[in-house]
């Protein structure tokens, strides 16, 4: 199921594409960290074979967040049949969007790294990667009302959460490359 779900990303489909990866990307994390952290009930031979998937798997994710473009992802964000107003799509999307990515990914990612295992699985580049993400994500929907683009860019509930969850996980990278006291 994760496999099948990390080859659908199509920018082109917008937020349903990028609702269904996130929650890919959520099931991905969970299932390493289950494995990295000893709780699963796999073999010693199943686990391994589980963890260089996964690192194979982190590495897609890692590139995926490189490449990221997130202007034009809110196409279609509150869904249903009758059309509605671009300026609606854009409105409601970061609030959503964001919380998708504290949840599908830098809240499992905090919990993977709090094992040994899961740090040695998640790379410095890739906890740079979701960084670098959010903050292009900023960029392409900030936090401002422009009457020109007819569209109001709302970053309201949750936006000091995923702050503060993003900036919990590059100090655990942080932590994780300083040299132990002696």
């Amino acid at each position: 199921m994760v496999e099948q779900g990390l080859t659908i990303w199509n920018p082109s489909d917008g937020w349903r594409t990028y609702m269904q990866y996130m929650k890919t990307v959520h099931c991905l994390l969970h299932y390493v960290d289950e494995t990295a952290s000893g709780r699963s009930k796999l073999s010693p031979s199943q686990k391994q074979i589980v963890l260089a998937w996964s690192r194979e798997a982190l590495s897609r994710l890692h590139q995926w967040l490189r490449n990221l473009e997130w202007y034009g992802l809110h196409a279609k964000c509150i869904g249903g049949k009758s059309p509605r107003p671009d300026s609606v799509y854009v409105a409601t999307f970061p609030h959503v969007a964001s919380h998708y990515f504290l949840k599908g990914l830098i809240n499992p990612l905090i919990a993977l790294r709090s094992t040994a295992r899961g740090r040695e699985l998640v790379s410095d580049e890739l906890v740079s990667a979701v960084d670098s993400a959010w903050y292009s994500a900023r960029l392409a929907y900030p936090n401002a009302i422009d009457p020109s683009e007819g569209a109001t860019y709302i970053w309201c509930t949750g936006l000091d959460q995923i702050e503060a969850r993003l900036a919990d996980l590059t100090r655990r990278q942080a932590t994780q490359i300083l040299p132990p006291d002696m």
